[in-house]
This record gives C-alpha cells, sequence and structure tokens, in this order.
C-alpha cells in the first residue's frame, strides 16, 4: 500500500528527526545520532505555559514575558525567542543588554521551569559569526545554566 493514503485521509509517515554526528571519542562507533524534530508553536499568550490544555511546547517571546512581575510553573516544555526582530525592528538597535537578557533566562528557568531552549540575541539580516559571537558571550555570562543542545531554529 505504498504512496497511497489510508482511510484516514494521512499517508503513514515516519517520524520527523535530525541528525548529529559523527561521534567523536575513543570508543564511539562512526555514525549519526538519530533525535525526534519537535515543532513548536509561537504564541503571545504566555498563560498558555501553565494551561494543562495547551500540552504541546510553546515559543514565548522575552518581550511578552518580561511585563510579568508573578510567573508560574509550565506544565510542559517551551523555548524563550529574544524579541530581537521586534526589538531591533521598532529601535534600531538592542535596548535589552545582553547581561539583562541573560539574567531573565536565569529567572524564566528557575520561576517557570521546562525550557527546553533560549534563543540568542541576534540581529536582522547580519552575518552568521555575528550571532555566534553573541552566542559565545552570552554562553560565557550564563555560566552554570546549561545551554543544551542547539535547537536547530532559523529565525
Amino acid at each position: 500500500m505504498t504512496g497511497r493514503a489510508p482511510r484516514g485521509g494521512r499517508p503513514e509517515m515516519a517520524a520527523p528527526a535530525w541528525y548529529t554526528g559523527p561521534p567523536a571519542g575513543p570508543g564511539i562507533e562512526p555514525g549519526y545520532e538519530k533525535h525526534p524534530l519537535v515543532f513548536y508553536l509561537g504564541t503571545h499568550q504566555p498563560h498558555w505555559l501553565w494551561n494543562q490544555a495547551a500540552d504541546f511546547p510553546l515559543v514565548v517571546s522575552h518581550r511578552t514575558l518580561r511585563r510579568y512581575t508573578t510567573l508560574r510553573r509550565s506544565t510542559h516544555g517551551w523555548a524563550l525567542d529574544s524579541g530581537g526582530f521586534s526589538e531591533v525592528s521598532q529601535f534600531g538597535e538592542w535596548r535589552t543588554s545582553p547581561r539583562e537578557y541573560v539574567a531573565a533566562v536565569a529567572r524564566y528557568d528557575a520561576e517557570i521551569g521546562s525550557l527546553h531552549w533560549a534563543a540568542p540575541q541576534d540581529w536582522m539580516f547580519t552575518h552568521p559569526s555575528d550571532t555566534c559571537r553573541n552566542r559565545g558571550r552570552l554562553k560565557l555570562m550564563i555560566g552554570d545554566i546549561d545551554c543544551g543542545r542547539p535547537s536547530g531554529s532559523i529565525q
């Protein structure tokens, strides 16, 4: 029954994945490691983070979360968007310093929890090396916060 849709209307598909590799180090077999691909829904509704009905991964902007004085624990995983596109397009520059952003990431991680990853403070229409340099600076400031695996996202 290859190539035909079952009665349910959707063809059977393999679960999407991304690959890393090849692993390096002694005793590690050459090859690529398969990871499940996770899709995140972007929202301007931070309260979805603590709504059990929204049981799917979300992306919430720092520009939205920073207005909250009290945050609740998330009921599921989520990712943080730096809000760079909005901030840089609105003001022509970053108004949030890297230190302020790192402090906010640490606060969200501690108070909301379940943070899968935080986007770097990137620039619109910039050379990728600029974003990589900024990511390096942010990682130095973060210190003990686990940055996890790269998200593979494109902003």
